[in-house]
């Protein structure tokens, strides 16, 4: 998918970064549940949510870009320090000529793969488990989950759009290195959720052609401009779970789920609020 894409991509895992948090899928629950002392007042929780929600898009959107840095030189979407990092760290031979052969090309293996979301798995289980020095259950193991999460579903997002395309992405750990083993190609190389000799499912817009338009459907639209409009509906939703966990919570002091089957008891006379 084309950057414009990958933005609301990125915004997505934002959404659903702040949707998990509220509802305890990180290190520190936002409602107050395990390694929280008490549960939060109404201003605490607001502005726990607002704080959420932003540093989880910025680190989500990092996450939804940052593959795109084996993009040649001109292409690389990050050009601040940190970005040129990643690029040389991409791109050994820009620094020493006779490691050219080992540079990314665009949608590389090292950042558009199975290996990519299975280093990010990992160092989330570590930090869920306690395997890093950092206290699970303390104010800065909930910062860390924070960036870990926003970080992880940002580049979930890119393989994820990336992967309903015709290209693909790359099978790593589960494709080439068993080909690798066994000297044959008995398992796939790339992964992709459409048809890989389909016209339609491309990246980009349609190819003018003297028969009109390639690659659009029978509205008009691309590929690319249905999975927008797609993303663009998603986002309003989980927008909206979102600004509905938060007033449950200021009328029952629990998370979505439990908050509504508390109010659907006192809405039978079973409970109080």
């Amino acid at each position: 998918m084309e950057g414009k894409t990958h933005v609301i991509g990125g915004i997505s895992a934002a959404l659903t970064g702040t949707l998990l948090s509220q509802n305890g899928v990180t290190v520190t629950p936002l409602w107050g549940g395990e390694g929280m002392s008490h549960t939060l007042t109404a201003f605490e929780y607001t502005t726990a949510c607002f704080t959420v929600l932003v540093s989880t898009y910025v680190f989500s959107m990092v996450g939804a870009k940052i593959p795109d840095q084996d993009h040649n030189a001109r292409a690389m979407p990050y050009r601040d320090p940190l970005g040129k990092l990643v690029w040389r760290a991409l791109h050994p031979g820009s620094m020493i000529p006779a490691l050219k052969r080992f540079d990314a090309k665009h949608r590389s293996w090292q950042t558009h793969s199975d290996l990519t979301l299975l280093v990010l798995l990992g160092a989330n289980i570590a930090l869920y488990s306690g395997m890093l020095p950092i206290p699970a259950n303390s104010p800065i193991g909930g910062i860390w989950s924070i960036i870990f999460l926003g970080l992880s579903l940002g580049v979930f997002s890119h393989l994820f759009l990336d992967a309903i395309t015709k290209e693909g992405v790359w099978l790593v750990v589960f494709g080439v290195i068993p080909n690798k083993i066994f000297r044959a190609r008995v398992l796939p190389e790339k992964f992709r959720l459409v048809p890989k000799r389909s016209k339609y499912f491309k990246t980009g817009s349609g190819k003018k052609t003297s028969n009109g338009v390639e690659g659009k459907d029978h509205k008009g639209r691309t590929w690319e401009d249905l999975v927008n409009s797609r993303l663009s509906f998603y986002n309003n939703l989980v927008l909206a779970l979102i600004i509905c966990s938060w007033a449950v919570y200021l009328l029952t002091g629990e998370n979505l789920i439990n908050g509504v089957t508390k109010i659907l008891a006192v809405m039978r006379g079973e409970a109080v609020l």
